[in-house]
């Protein structure tokens, strides 16, 4: 993004939402508009995007003032909860990118400010957006307001209901953008179920999950570090446990609560004991089918019960009860804006 893309809202000022989108309160959320001034320096990919992602980085000075906008949610106190999204141009760089691709009927999963739905508005190749919203308040505040050159239809439903119970339904292409963290866990709490529950409806090539690929580049440096101890029973390297020595319950037990995301790949390294090439290879396709989770699931599923003896596809019904405990908890403390810290 070598410029920003600015729009002259009713009032005069200028903004980088396609809308004009006015400041307002609802219950527990508000639309806020901020003035970012003249000569300021904002971030476009910041170093964590470059690091994870393998974007340059880079950042604007604004030639003139500028609204942005943001979506947030407060405590009963009135003190700030989350702030769910922005029209910052680090966001708006994210949104733009990830929708290059979208054309035909479109889903959309999360209204926030209208950001996906305006810059889909400017597509000539979209034809009609649904948008699938389960906070009432929030839609109140940004429906009203949405651009009306093209069909929109706002669904009030939690996303994972809307996929379950509409089978029957096809799209093009979809966005998905739910969360407002980006640590690994989203991954497996969030983007995987929601792919899942996608099939049928529209080709897993065809959804993009907000900042997915920076979630994807912290299980790679995950996945990086098991390559690395796989080669320590040929190179010894000292101070470094010998994992793969440990028996599978064993490993498992150890390892598989602070590595979730990468476990699969984690636990067939143990098993397959892999060269330095074999393991990097396998570690890409590991990565590249998180986009394709019934590919995934084919060639990984195994895994994730690796350590219960003869592991198998089916779950254990222990780890399953666990697995629904641990997901209600990050649901629990996501929805209030937590650090995910507190959760590791």
């Amino acid at each position: 993004m070598n410029s920003l893309q600015l729009y002259e809202g009713a009032d005069g000022k200028y903004t980088t939402l396609p809308f004009h989108l006015p400041e307002q309160v609802n219950g527990k959320f508000k639309i806020v508009r901020e003035v970012k001034r003249k000569g300021s320096r904002l971030s476009v990919v910041s170093l964590r995007n470059a690091l994870l992602m393998g974007l340059p980085r880079a950042a604007i000075t604004l030639e003139r003032d500028v609204i942005i906008h943001r979506l947030i949610e407060s405590y009963a106190d009135g003190t700030q909860a989350a702030m769910w999204m922005s029209t910052l141009p680090q966001e708006l760089e994210q949104c733009t990118r990830q929708l290059e691709r979208a054309h035909g009927h479109v889903l959309v999963g999360g209204l926030g400010v209208g950001l996906a739905v305006g810059i889909l508005c400017l597509n000539p190749k979209v034809k009609t957006i649904v948008v699938v919203e389960k906070q009432k308040e929030v839609i109140e505040l940004v429906q009203p307001w949405l651009p009306i050159n093209k069909p929109i239809i706002v669904v009030k439903q939690a996303l994972k209901q809307y996929l379950k119970e509409n089978k029957d339904s096809s799209f093009d292409f979809a966005f998905y953008d739910l969360w407002c963290l980006t640590q690994e866990w989203v991954l497996s709490s969030y983007v995987w179920p929601l792919r899942r529950l996608s099939k049928g409806i529209v080709e897993q090539s065809n959804i993009e999950c907000w900042n997915e690929d920076e979630m994807i580049g912290q299980v790679r440096f995950s996945g990086l570090n098991w390559c690395l101890l796989s080669f320590q029973n040929k190179f010894k390297i000292r101070g470094l446990p010998d994992l793969m020595s440990l028996p599978p319950k064993k490993f498992r037990d150890e390892y598989r609560k602070s590595n979730r995301e990468v476990w699969p790949f984690t636990a067939w390294v143990h098993d397959k004991r892999p060269g330095e090439a074999e393991a990097h290879e396998k570690l890409e396709q590991f990565l590249t089918e998180i986009k394709d989770q019934p590919m995934w699931l084919k060639h990984w599923r195994r895994y994730e019960n690796y350590g219960y003896g003869q592991y198998r596809v089916t779950a254990n019904p222990a780890f399953k009860k666990r697995n629904k405990m641990n997901h209600e908890k990050r649901e629990k403390v996501s929805n209030i804006g937590a650090d995910a810290s507190l959760l590791r």
